[in-house]
């Protein structure tokens, strides 16, 4: 322990982040997601740590693909209201301390709606893409996959419910930002719009 709490103390942190990431996916590839979720858990905190000493080799995605670790963790664990929890309590937290349109804000909803999709209360699950939209609309760092993503899913969900217009013009801000970005998928965004009309 006496090596960690050294690396703790010095600049290492993305090193000591990896490893203890890695170290969490070897016990869930082992089938114990506990343990690996206290390696998670770990990861997460330095991360959020290395956010707030503007740390400039961490990003918020970092933070985002820890709670993903997390949830997925949970889930296999058939226990996704602790990842309920956890990620609440983490837009409880950073709502008191953050802009309501920063990225990490997007990010905490966006696992919070894939959380209710799991559940299958897709009404709350959509209730929360669209919050994600809002924030991302607004984020003066917008992470474009994550938008991308959760415009499809908002998209989907209204043709679901036979809205077709709103689900329609979803698609469409999906298309938009994919030409903006020079996506890889905007082949398939024209096609999947074609064949709407």
């Amino acid at each position: 322990m006496e090596a960690y709490e050294i690396a703790e103390r010095t600049e290492h942190l993305p090193d000591m982040a990896s490893s203890i990431g890695d170290i969490g996916l070897l016990h869930e590839n082992q089938l114990d997601y506990n343990t690996a979720l206290s390696y998670y858990y770990k990861q997460y905190d330095i991360h959020e740590k290395a956010l707030e000493l503007d740390q400039d080799f961490i990003t918020e995605q970092h933070l985002f693909i820890d709670l993903i670790l997390i949830v997925k963790s949970y889930k296999k664990n058939d226990n996704l209201k602790m990842a309920f929890r956890f990620c609440q309590h983490k837009l409880d937290q950073q709502k008191r301390t953050i802009p309501e349109n920063h990225p990490r804000i997007g990010y905490t909803l966006n696992m919070i709606g894939n959380i209710y999709f799991y559940f299958g209360k897709v009404d709350k699950a959509l209730e929360y893409y669209l919050q994600v939209s809002e924030v991302f609309d607004h984020s003066q760092t917008c992470e474009h996959v994550t938008m991308i993503t959760c415009l499809r899913m908002i998209g989907a969900m209204m043709f679901d419910k036979e809205n077709y217009d709103d689900g329609l013009s979803y698609l469409l801000k999906v298309l938009d930002i994919e030409k903006k970005t020079d996506d890889p998928n905007l082949a398939s965004s024209y096609k999947s719009i074609g064949d709407i009309y």
